[in-house]
C-alpha cells in the first residue's frame, strides 16, 4: 500500500511538471510582465526537493532540466545538468541540516532562481558579447526572476498540502 501511495505521489508531481510547463510556454495562460514570464518548475523542483530523497529530487530535476532546456529554445543540457545537482544539494541540505517550511522554501527560491537567472544571462547572452545587456539584464532577467518568486508561494502551499495528505495515508 506504501508503495502505491508514493506512485501516486510521483505522479501528481510528475503531472504538475507537465502542466507548469504548459502554463509558462502559453503567453495566454500566464501573461508576460514587463518582459518576462515566469519559470515555474524552478520553484516547483526546489518544493519536490525538500519533501523526497536525493534520488527522486534528482530525477526529477532531469525531466524538469530538459523540459527548461526545450522551452527555452537552446542547447538541451543547461538546464539538464545543473538541476539534478541543485535538487540533489537541496534534499540532501533539507533532509539533514534545515528545518522543512515555508520560511526556508522561500530562501531556497531566492537564492536558487537568482543564480540560475544569472547564470542563464551569462552563458547565452553575455559570453556571446550581445549589446544592450543592461536592458535584456533589467526587462528580461530581472522580471522573469521577480514573477517567478512572487509566484513561487503557490507552488509550496499546493505541494505542501499532497506531501502531508498522503503521508498521513501511509
Amino acid at each position: 500500500m506504501k508503495d502505491n501511495y508514493k506512485k501516486i505521489k510521483f505522479l501528481i508531481y510528475f503531472a504538475e511538471a507537465v502542466l507548469l510547463f504548459v502554463l509558462q510556454q502559453n503567453s495566454f495562460l500566464v501573461p508576460e510582465i514587463f518582459g518576462g514570464k515566469p519559470t515555474l518548475l524552478i520553484p516547483l523542483l526546489i518544493s519536490i526537493s525538500m519533501f523526497q530523497t536525493e534520488g527522486v529530487s534528482t530525477i526529477f530535476g532531469m525531466i524538469i532540466g530538459i523540459l527548461l532546456d526545450i522551452g527555452v529554445g537552446h542547447i538541451i543540457g543547461f538546464y539538464a545538468i545543473l538541476l539534478p545537482l541543485i535538487a540533489y544539494a537541496l534534499s540532501y541540505i533539507s533532509g539533514r541540516f534545515l528545518k522543512i517550511n515555508f520560511l526556508s522554501y522561500s530562501i531556497y527560491c531566492f537564492i536558487v532562481v537568482i543564480l540560475l537567472q544569472l547564470m542563464h544571462f551569462v552563458v547565452f547572452y553575455l559570453i556571446h558579447g550581445y549589446g544592450g545587456y543592461s536592458y535584456v539584464l533589467i526587462q528580461h532577467y530581472l522580471s522573469r526572476t521577480i514573477y517567478t518568486i512572487l509566484l513561487s508561494p503557490i507552488i509550496y502551499l499546493f505541494n505542501r498540502s499532497v506531501e502531508f495528505r498522503i503521508r498521513e495515508n501511509d
